[in-house]
């Protein structure tokens, strides 16, 4: 990607797409030759002005993603369970029958899924689990 933006986005999009290199227009000739030379070997090249962007937004994925473990710990077994049968659809008559344990306990369980994961029903509980592979 040969581009006039020195803009994350656009690197980001650029990448998303499929660009192996992004290389801003107002670089030396020697470092479009580079770039081109490096792409076409199959490698990669980031114009180190926008390769800074890069780095900071993975420590910042990286963070969120330990958060997101945090919040995984923070659920009992049982309680795993409980909103993988969730994320399956079943009702809490239906999880009672699965976990060989009553309804209320269910209820119980739910409730505290519910609070530990910050969401307020079972269809965002249900997403949660989908975006955090707890299926």
């Amino acid at each position: 990607m040969l581009t006039f933006h020195q803009d994350k986005e656009y690197l980001f999009q650029s990448l998303e797409l499929g660009a192996s290199g992004y290389v801003l227009k107002d670089a030396d000739g020697y470092v479009l030759i580079e770039a081109i030379r490096k792409v076409y070997n199959g490698e990669t090249y980031i114009q180190p002005a926008m390769a800074k962007e890069l780095v900071v937004e993975f420590k910042k994925y990286l963070e969120k993603g330990k958060a997101n473990a945090k919040k995984s710990n923070i659920l009992s077994e049982r309680e795993l369970e409980v909103l993988r049968l969730i994320a399956k659809g079943l009702l809490n008559k239906e999880i009672a029958k699965t976990l060989y344990i009553s309804e209320k306990t269910v209820k119980h369980h739910v409730s505290n899924i519910f609070k530990k994961l910050n969401v307020s029903d079972r269809t965002q509980a249900a997403i949660y689990a989908l975006k955090h592979n707890i299926i």
